[in-house]
């Protein structure tokens, strides 16, 4: 059977019906060109990390595309914009599209709104937004697609904020290799506050921005005003790198001042299976000059940028190891510029830090941590009640930033160098602060601060820590020794303090040990300051006297006023000197002063010491430091030796024998101490006084034969004298004996009277305690000595 042929001169049916198909697509396309722009628009943005892209088409030709409106989300990591725009107009030739040009495009507004407050975007949100691809659009950037753009109204606001309303012009020549864009405010043609100009070669793109911010004061947000100054921004990219430089002088922003900066850096990017980021390179930098604010300013400054930034879906990073030392020059924080810095310098300095977002509120979203070896040094450090010259060490801080609260912690694994510290009046020699821990915690409801620190020059370690709930002006401040601090000719408190000069030599104190603590509350009630004070075992040398056996404690309150929170107590074992003295015990008690303007009191409730194998003791003694005010006591002689007492000044040829007891009325005036009315008896039993003398003070004394000769074997039954001690240091002692004398008569009593009259500062500067009495009682006889009548 055979297949008819189709007739000649027709084409095949089957080249008609690819014809009919071709036809129909055309149509198909045609009909449903708004619908394949619209989702040929929202594919792009979606890829380029907008959300909720809205696109209303107008009319579409071969030679140009409008739209009505559109609008789209762009989800930022610090916060969302919503970007929306109105009658769009492109207009191009079929040879511009397909060389990659879209010609000229008419805008009458582009909107864009940011909120009022910037928030993270967090993990439920689901961030596509994506610097890399961004970046490397940039990077492969090589011409410029438009040949020019005008967008007659660019709307910004950001929250409550009025709108700012500007003019965008820009303009390329014919070949796309230079253009320029001009920013205004929207109805006026004075000269533009904002310029850039973009110009590509077959290896690179550069851009170059100025900025008068003067001009653009009135074109931003009165939060952002700026006041005055200019800022060029450089851009280049090449050898898939990106290469920025900025500039700024002269600026004023927001009560902040700067003088010059300078920011440059070289950037890569780079994509890996846990994410992507940016890399800054070793000449990435930033240099400031003469930058002043509300918070604090700064001479010069240094920093290096070379690190790494990189981000996860939750979470952005950044490692930085900056490639010169940090150095900053004339830095004052606060609002006052209280705290002033010299010089501060960073060596060997790393930073690793983590910003995310997490589910769980109580977790912290930032952390930063310095590397174990970088290093801090601080010159010249002022602030209103602490001046350091120089303080080094190492800088291992841990910073954790959460919703509830912060934290900081350092603990440097060497010792921190601290040189020239001076608070208020006192000084301090240089220290070395040992086995340093410090951390910082500021949450919704408090604050505190943490330290633990080794003081070898001091014997031991110290606490201290500070408080202050929040909303509360309230605040507490306790510094305490854990453990004694264990004293010696080398460590101890004394030897912690450069001025004022301490009354006691630090090399003085032998051992001891001690501890204390110190507590402050300040806020809406005055001030409390109260300390607490402890030492056991103790022992110093000093003014060629030892003590032995030290312990004392006493709790003192020094605000709102000087007192003692319970009674002091003192005790020495032994003091080794001139005057040998045993078991000192003393009650101390600091008493408010006795009117609003006076000073404080301090009262010596009880005291006793044994001496010349007997004791003074004394109760109820107070001390008025007001200039003019007598303050009064009497002390108590006990049983007092008299051989004891003379050997203490030893005379060739005399001895002495019997015990004593009496009251010495003791008063501290305006012009040194005095005694007053003393009295000294003999006790029950009596005593003997013997005295061989030379023949040659019978010689020079006109009744030296008939004392002497008395004296010679005095058995005396009574003894008693006056003693009266003025703040000259005259000494008036008026002696009677009753006894019998074996010399001169075996049964005849014989009374004798003896006043003395004695400068004791000046026989006090004159004698060798460490020899015997060396003068004779000859001629102290023959000058005091008057015979009574006997009976």
């Amino acid at each position: 059977m055979s297949v008819p042929k189709a007739p000649a001169g027709k084409r095949p049916s089957r080249f008609r019906t690819l014809l009919l198909l071709a036809l129909l697509l055309v149509i198909g396309l045609v009909c449903c060109r708004h619908v394949l722009v619209n989702a040929l628009v929202k594919l792009a943005l979606n890829r380029a990390g907008f959300e909720d892209v809205l696109v209303e088409t107008g009319g579409i030709g071969p030679a140009h595309l409008m739209l009505r409106a559109a609008s789209a989300r762009l989800p930022l990591p610090a916060g969302a914009l919503q970007i929306e725009l109105e009658q769009l107009r492109s207009d191009f030739s079929p040879g511009e599209l397909r060389a990659g040009h879209f010609g000229r495009i008419a805008l009458r507004r582009l909107a864009i709104r940011a909120p009022a407050q910037w928030q993270p975007v967090t993990r439920g949100q689901g961030s596509g937004f994506s610097m890399a691809p961004l970046f490397r659009l940039v990077q492969q950037f090589r011409f410029l697609p438009l040949q020019s753009l005008i967008i007659d109204e660019v709307e910004i606001t950001s929250g409550r904020q009025p709108a700012t309303r500007l003019r965008l012009d820009y303009s390329a020549d014919a070949d796309g290799k230079k253009g320029r864009l001009v920013l205004r405010q929207k109805g006026q043609a004075a000269a533009p506050p904002l310029t850039i100009t973009i110009a590509r070669d077959d290896r690179s793109l550069q851009a170059h921005c100025t900025l008068d911010t003067a001009a653009f004061r009135d074109c931003l947000p009165e939060s952002l005003a700026l006041e005055r100054g200019a800022i060029q921004v450089t851009l280049r990219v090449e050898d898939q790198r990106v290469r920025l430089a900025l500039t700024a002088a002269d600026l004023d922003l927001a009560g902040w001042q700067l003088g010059r900066a300078e920011l440059f850096c070289t950037l890569e990017a780079f994509t890996e299976q846990s994410g992507e980021g940016l890399v800054f390179s070793e000449d990435s930098g930033l240099d400031v000059s003469n930058l002043r604010g509300p918070f604090g300013r700064l001479a010069a400054g240094r920093l290096s940028l070379t690190g790494t930034l990189s981000w996860q879906e939750a979470a952005v990073m950044f490692d930085w190891r900056p490639a010169t030392p940090l150095h900053l020059a004339g830095l004052a924080l606060g609002a006052d510029s209280g705290l002033k810095i010299g010089q501060l310098t960073g060596e060997q300095l790393s930073m690793q830090a983590k910003f995310s977002r997490p589910q769980d509120a109580a977790q912290d979203w930032g952390r930063i941590v310095f590397g174990p070896g970088s290093r801090f040094a601080v010159q010249h450090f002022r602030s209103e009640d602490v001046q350091i010259e120089r303080a080094t060490g190492l800088l291992p801080l841990k910073i954790a930033l959460g919703d509830r609260g912060q934290k900081l912690d350092w603990q440097p694994r060497e010792p921190v160098f601290v040189q020239g510290l001076v608070t208020g009046p006192v000084g301090f020699v240089p220290l070395h602060l040992r086995k340093l821990r410090c951390s910082f915690e500021n949450t919704s409801t408090a604050r505190a601060l943490a330290l633990d620190v080794s003081l070898p020059e001091a014997g031991g370690a110290l606490q201290l820590t500070w408080k202050a709930a929040a909303g509360n002006p309230e605040q507490q401040l306790v510094v305490r020794t854990p453990e004694h601090l264990q004293f010696g000719p080398k460590a101890s408190l004394l030897q912690i303090f450069a001025q004022p000069a301490m009354p006691l030599p630090a090399e003085a104190v032998e051992r001891g040990l001690f501890k204390a603590e110190l507590q402050l509350k300040w806020g809406q009630a005055p001030l409390a300051c109260t300390l607490a004070t402890s030492l056991r075992d103790g022992a110093v040398h000093h003014g060629g006297f030892t003590y032995e056996g030290i312990t004392s404690s006493h709790h003192l309150q020094f605000a709102p006023s000087f007192r003692s929170l319970k009674s002091g107590a003192v005790a020495v074992k032994s003091i080794e000197g001139p005057l040998p003295l045993r078991d000192l015990e003393l009650a101390l008690r600091v008493m408010p002063p006795e009117q609003k303007s006076g000073w404080p009191v301090l009262q010596l409730e009880s005291g006793r010491v044994s001496v010349f194998s007997g004791a003074v003791s004394v109760k109820a003694c107070p001390y008025r430091f007001e200039t003019g005010r007598i303050s009064s006591c009497t002390f108590s002689l006990e049983n007092l030796d008299l051989a004891a007492i003379l050997a203490l000044h030893p005379v060739d040829g005399l001895s002495l024998s019997g015990r004593i007891d009496g009251s010495l009325p003791f008063a501290m005036g305006p012009k040194g101490p005095g005694v007053y009315g003393g009295t000294v008896r003999s006790v029950a039993e009596g005593g003997l006084i013997r005295y061989q003398t030379s023949g040659e003070a019978l010689k020079r004394s006109t009744y030296g034969e008939y004392a002497l000769k008395a004296l010679e074997e005095y058995r005396y039954d009574k003894l008693a004298a006056s003693v009266d001690y003025r703040p000259d240091g005259q000494l008036l002692i008026d002696l009677h004996l009753e006894g019998k004398s074996p010399a001169l008569s075996a049964t005849r009593p014989v009374h004798l009277n003896i006043q003395t009259k004695q400068n004791v500062l000046s026989l006090l500067k004159s004698l060798n305690y460490s020899q015997g009495l060396t003068s004779s009682l000859n001629d102290w006889v023959r000058q005091h000595y008057r015979p009574n009548k006997t009976k």
